[in-house]
């Protein structure tokens, strides 16, 4: 986990996978009409407020799908990107979109 800079925004996550209670990106997805779990961006409604969550992959992380998931790995960004959100929701006992 990176070392964030005094005042910067909560973030949390390794780099290419991040979750952020700071309102800032979460009004910036919600105005994007493209931002949407598919695209590896989303903002989830909890109690405490709106939750974004997001993935961006770099090569090196996608050489590493690719291998292990060979043929079908045009499925392992979202299958990675849908884990990863269903358990931010389960942690923080947000709710997911369509509940």
């Amino acid at each position: 986990m990176r070392e964030q800079d005094a005042g910067a925004p909560a973030v949390r996550g390794p780099g290419i996978l991040t979750v952020s209670d700071d309102p800032a990106p979460a009004q910036g997805v919600r105005r994007d009409t493209r931002a949407t779990a598919d695209s590896g961006r989303t903002v989830v409604a909890c109690s405490s407020g709106d939750l974004y969550v997001g993935m961006s992959l770099d090569d090196s992380c996608r050489n590493l799908l690719l291998g292990q998931w060979g043929e079908a790995y045009e499925k392992a960004p979202k299958a990675l990107f849908d884990s990863f959100h269903q358990a931010v929701v389960k942690e923080r006992g947000c709710r997911p979109k369509g509940e």
